[in-house]
């Protein structure tokens, strides 16, 4: 999730116009990597609808190529259809859909964007990871990352920053089940 310093992953109208002057090969070769770790990626449908303009395009370098491949699981209430392979438009519930996935076999499950999708994912303890890349900027208004309901008990794994300034952020969640059992030994 890309991220201001004053909490906000998207402006009030969705705009990511902040984040793009601060992308760099750098930062497009980690994202590139972090993508090689998983095979399936969860999106809502604004966030799909805006993702696949430029994944369509992008199909013939390495970042859409890997894309292209892995499983897009859309959760929408409405009826989209979409000429990207291995998509699958999913309208009953997140967490049930998401706690199936997460017990098949396979890599990593990764949410692109889709904020609406990450509170009901971490009441339910199912989001074992936090990548928030950290850009130096602050907007002011729009729509939050982290909203007022949502219970995160974050432990930080690892930083990496960029020369662009921004900052990853790779944490993991306290609050799942999965980081709860490595804990007990």
């Amino acid at each position: 999730m890309n991220v201001t310093l004053d909490g906000f992953m998207s402006g009030p109208k969705g705009e990511l116009n902040w984040h793009f002057p601060l992308f760099t090969e750098e930062m497009s070769r980690t994202s590139w990597q972090q993508l090689l770790e998983t095979d399936t990626v969860l999106l809502g449908r604004k966030t799909f609808e805006r993702m696949a303009c430029y994944w369509s395009k992008a199909a013939f370098d390495k970042f859409g190529e890997i894309v292209t491949a892995h499983q897009k699981i859309v959760f929408s209430k409405t009826v989209i259809e979409s000429d990207l392979p291995n998509c699958r438009f999913v309208s009953h519930d997140l967490v049930r859909e998401t706690a199936w996935l997460k017990h098949q076999k396979g890599k990593d499950i990764i949410v692109f964007g889709s904020g609406t999708l990450i509170p009901p994912l971490c009441s339910a303890a199912l989001v074992d990871e936090f990548r928030i890349w950290l850009h130096p900027v602050s907007i002011g208004k729009g729509v939050k990352f982290f909203n007022d309901d949502m219970l995160v008990n974050l432990d930080l794994m690892s930083t990496k920053a960029f020369a662009s300034g921004v900052v990853l952020l790779s944490y993991r969640n306290q609050l799942t089940e999965s980081y709860q059992k490595r804990c007990v030994n």
